[in-house]
């Protein structure tokens, strides 16, 4: 770790001490190196920061045990991603109140093109589908899906994009070390083999109804676009969807049923001027990656053989299918002896593979 970094991550242990305290104290020294050189009188000349900030910035100083905080990250395999450093995300960088700092586990590419999927965590059947869909087909465009791994549409947006091998970041409300919610375990380590897990929360913080908020401003501050997929109007999708238009980037809303509360949160957005999203090419052809689009269509139409791990679910449903009858979801359940959440989750992969294809009547077969 870098003495840059190393004073970034000692400033930011600081208890009661947050980032705008902290950017300003930098901004008035030259560097965090310097800042923390600071004295309890300099600390109350900086505007609209009292005794209380400046007494808990000089007792918590001393305090701060950094080779606890280098070991855990040592242990973890994890870094700190200082807002100076490079890898640090730019599109971040620009918000107001950006944190100064990351914790990082995994190897994702935080500058790399990126779009934000959110909404509620009681989420139904439908948002669930549709979440992991635009996860699969956004990530398919080489478009990092970046979430916050709660309940729900979280953790369907993170699947879809692992379905198809792309890159998803988990933005936690809490310590990297915490998973939350614990269903999510297994999902949270396969993101951290492939993609990352980031919070601005040391170690052994846990989630609160603050944290998560805060949590929020990083999704919608380190992307450059925000698909808000079923919120009521009081959501954590909400508060992510319009930090994002505060910050200037681009919303899309998925349209729902108009009696459901789930749908509100949407229908509010597009009617503030969120754009209305049906499909996967209505983001790409809005962000520039038509071409893209319209060239994974062309590869998966030109994919003639499909290899499934044998004894798989997906093996099973496509044999069904095979067999030349056109089928519903019930139907195919019967005959793969899956359940029916087994059988649309498998559908919906099959679908964007290009191994099947759902017709007008709602039946399924295999596409030739």
């Amino acid at each position: 770790m870098t003495d840059l970094a190393e004073s970034y991550l000692r400033l930011s242990l600081i208890p009661n001490v947050g980032a705008t305290t902290i950017k300003k104290l930098i901004s008035k020294f030259g560097s965090p190196i310097d800042a923390l050189k600071a004295s309890r009188s300099d600390v109350m000349q900086l505007e609209r920061v009292g005794a209380k900030i400046a007494d808990a910035f000089i007792e918590g100083r001393d305090k701060v045990d950094i080779d606890l905080a280098k070991r855990k990250l040592k242990a973890f395999n994890a870094d700190y991603v200082c807002i100076d450093d490079g890898r640090y995300p730019q599109l971040l960088r620009t918000i107001y109140d950006a944190p100064v700092g990351l914790y990082v586990a995994g190897n994702a590419d935080l500058n790399a093109p990126s779009i934000a999927i959110v909404g509620c965590r009681n989420c139904s059947i439908y948002g669930s589908l549709v979440a992991r869909k635009f996860g699969a087909g956004l990530g398919s465009l080489g478009l990092t899906v970046v979430s916050g791994l709660a309940r729900g549409i979280d953790s369907f947006a993170h699947q879809g994009a692992l379905d198809v091998k792309a890159k998803t970041v988990a933005v936690l409300g809490c310590g990297i070390d915490i998973v939350y919610p614990p269903e999510n375990v297994d999902l949270y380590r396969r993101i951290i083999e492939t993609g990352a897990v980031i919070s601005e929360y040391p170690f052994g913080t846990r989630a609160d109804r603050q944290t998560f908020p805060m949590r929020n401003r990083i999704i919608a501050g380190m992307t450059s676009a925000t698909l808000l997929v079923e919120s009521d109007i009081r959501g954590g999708g909400m508060i992510t969807a319009r930090l994002a238009c505060d910050n200037g980037r681009d919303v899309f809303a998925i349209p729902e049923r108009i009696d459901s509360p789930t749908s509100a949160g949407c229908h509010l957005m597009i009617s503030e001027g969120a754009r209305l999203a049906t499909c996967v090419e209505d983001i790409a052809s809005e962000l520039g990656y038509a071409g893209q689009f319209e060239l994974g269509l062309k590869n998966s139409e030109n994919a003639k053989k499909f290899n499934f791990e044998e004894g798989s679910a997906e093996a099973s449903v496509y044999s069904v299918l095979s067999k030349g009858d056109a089928l519903a979801a019930d139907e195919i359940s019967v005959l793969a002896k899956l359940s029916m959440p087994e059988v649309l989750s498998v559908m919906l992969s099959l679908e964007l593979s290009k191994a099947v294809k759902k017709r007008a009547d709602g039946r399924w077969e295999k596409n030739i």
